[in-house]
């Protein structure tokens, strides 16, 4: 088994102490070894300590400020308390490099622990980095703006910022900083035998963590885009599926991301070209674009489009994929790979939060408001829980929601609240309308809510009338002119797929089974069938209203709906229009039996219908689960037809 890249994780520490280095193994070819200058007790806590030992080789290669290595509950490598202004970390490798390949990259993620110590963590602040990293005795330097994301030196920078779940300290923010070897030849052909990481800048007294070291090859003559094995042999494991037919369905799935994982896009983003080619998935190297034009014909290729960051989605109109850097917003071209600064987001509009209207020229985001005031609120007697969610909900924070003029950099605020403002997402078709929610537990709001960017009021788009009642997880359908949602009358009671006509008002409700309710629900491109994910034994619909648990309650599949309209007439108002019912009748289309569905230790699915509608591309893990930590998320493809030998 070749897998394609080498993760160097620092909190793997082997009680092994060789004279004046430490080993740190992570399989049977591969050891990493970490220097410090004076012999310091890596685990105080634990009877047999491990050690830093010093090594007079160094020199000035480990400085004064590494030397305090401990491990915190984590299990993360840790520098507390940093006084130098040149902390370095040293590792020696021996890695051989397979004819036939040459290095292309290495990954370095740190996490910074805030000032008050506690668990919660800030991006890593340093001003600007280095590293050295030495091949057969030659050294190269590859060095970087980390901060404002600019390109020099002989390698190239990229960072990202992404919430993560530390254990047992909770949310958190990383930052990973790419470096690649184009401009080195020497670094690229050779076996890799020293690297030195120097995180250099004014503000490094702060603690903070390693997470870990990645390196990345690439095959000197590819015969695709498709991103290649490192060459590094492992030990033995079962192959990752990447073309099969599901058992139980009869449907046939490809793997579209690379051995080293990727997700799609959530399921109301725009992941596709506009001309229905290419899908964008975000990978532990950064955003990928895949071909998917020859999908099922030929196996799917795949090229790293930008570096060690995140895009929330392609752009209507061009070829383009975007990504948040908080203070700006770039679009990488999928097919040049050349990026272009959109628009610079000025400090009182920085969101992580946002959403690109379909003409390009407005975005929209969603943030705190420093002018509002907070209205708390207070929960029914007895209804009270202890989660976040209630928390969140209850704080009455104000928020507001703005518009940012792309070609000007003018900000406009055109709605403030005081509710839990989420799931921002902008009309397909009109650029002047978008979607949010009043987040909280589904059964305190009335959730679903649609904004014209001119500032006129929001509008509530399902009021609910009976208690229990939930409604969310909304998304407009390709025309722009309905707004579908999950409906439930009760909370796991009644399951439906609702919608609501943005002009007319006319509401459509399809039932369906409980075993059939799922996470996300979505639409095909011509509107004519559903697609939905599916939950896991924990989901709304695992238990009857009264929290008795209902035995496979909760179906574990990708699932195709064809929705059936009842055909009885009714009288009604063209005032006040009749709800029009019916059902969805179902198929199954991928077993999801062994997918972690968990937000923390897994993913959600969030299919989304190919361009063409032959397809569903979806999140997965059942091939990849990796026990005590998050599974490794997969993108995947599953035909709609029934396949065909």
């Amino acid at each position: 088994m070749i897998n394609k890249h080498i993760d160097v994780y620092t909190n793997r520490v082997h009680p092994l102490v060789r004279s004046r280095w430490l080993a740190i193994c992570l399989c049977a070819s591969l050891s990493v070894y970490c220097g410090g200058v004076v012999s310091t007790n890596l685990v105080a806590a634990q009877s047999s300590a491990w050690e830093f030992q010093d090594d007079a080789d160094l020199g000035d290669w480990m400085s004064t400020g590494m030397s305090g290595l401990v491990r915190i509950d984590s299990g993360w490598l840790t520098s507390p308390g940093l006084v130098s202004t040149d902390p370095r970390l040293f590792l020696r490798t021996e890695v051989p490099l397979t004819a036939g390949y040459r290095w292309d990259s290495m990954q370095v993620r740190f996490r910074q622990l805030a000032p008050d110590g506690s668990g919660e963590m800030q991006p890593a602040p340093f001003d600007s980095a280095g590293t050295v990293v030495t091949f057969n005795g030659s050294s190269e330097n590859a060095s970087g703006h980390l901060r404002d994301g600019t390109w020099n030196g002989k390698g190239a920078w990229a960072n990202d910022r992404f919430h993560s779940t530390l254990k047992p300290d909770g949310p958190g923010y990383a930052q990973l900083y790419t470096v690649t070897f184009e401009d080195a030849p020497s670094l690229r052909d050779g076996n890799i035998s020293e690297i030195r990481i120097d995180p250099v800048g004014d503000n490094i007294e702060r603690n903070f963590e390693i997470d870990y070291i990645r390196l990345l090859a690439m095959p000197i003559h590819p015969t695709s885009a498709r991103m290649q094995p490192v060459p590094v042999a492992l030990p033995e494991v079962e192959p990752l599926r990447s073309d099969w037919i599901d058992p139980e369905t009869g449907h046939r799935i490809i793997r579209l991301s690379p051995d080293t994982g990727g997700e799609s896009l959530y399921f109301h983003q725009r992941a596709y070209t506009p001309e229905g080619d290419k899908v964008i998935i975000n990978t532990p190297q950064g955003v990928v674009a895949v071909d998917i034009s020859t999908l099922g014909v030929s196996p799917p290729t795949s090229e790293l489009i930008y570096p060690g960051g995140k895009s929330f989605a392609t752009a209507w109109k061009t070829r383009e994929a975007y990504i948040n850097l908080d203070d700006r917003i770039l679009a990488a071209n999928i097919d040049t790979k050349a990026v272009r600064e959109v628009v610079r987001i000025p400090p009182e509009a920085r969101s992580r939060q946002v959403a690109l209207n379909c003409d390009e020229t407005l975005v929209f985001g969603v943030k705190s408001d420093p002018d509002g005031e907070t209205v708390p609120r207070h929960p029914p007697t007895g209804g009270a829980g202890t989660g976040s969610f209630y928390k969140n909900w209850a704080a009455g924070t104000p928020k507001l929601i703005y518009a940012l003029d792309v070609k000007t950099g003018e900000v406009r605020v055109i709605h403030r609240e005081n509710d839990w403002t989420n799931h921002l997402q902008a009309s397909p078709t009109d650029p002047k309308r978008i979607l949010f929610c009043h987040e909280g537990p589904w059964h305190y709001v009335d959730r679903i809510w649609t904004l014209r960017a001119d500032g006129s009021p929001a509008q509530n788009l399902h009021k609910r009338i009976m208690h229990g009642e939930i409604a969310g997880h909304e998304f407009f359908s390709p025309d722009g002119k309905t707004v579908w949602y999950d409906l439930q009358t009760p909370i796991s009671g009644v399951f439906w797929l609702a919608s609501v006509d943005l002009e007319t008002g006319e509401r459509t409700w399809y039932n369906h089974e409980r075993e059939e309710w799922s996470v996300h629900y979505n639409v095909s491109p011509d509107g004519s069938v559903f697609s939905g994910d599916g939950g896991n034994q924990r989901s709304v619909a695992a238990t009857q209203m009264d929290g008795t648990p209902v035995p496979g309650g909760n179906g574990q599949w990708i699932y195709l709906f064809r929705p059936v309209l009842s055909q009885m007439d009714s009288f009604d108002s063209p005032e006040d229009p009749l709800i029009r019912a019916g059902y969805l009748k179902s198929e199954r289309l991928v077993d999801m039996r062994d997918h972690d569905y968990d937000k923390v230790t897994g993913v959600e699915p969030n299919a989304t219908f190919t361009p063409d509608g032959k397809w569903l591309v979806f999140s997965g893990n059942f091939d990849s689960p990796r026990p005590g930590k998050r599974a490794l998320t997969h993108t995947y493809a599953v035909e709609i037809a029934p396949h065909q030998p």
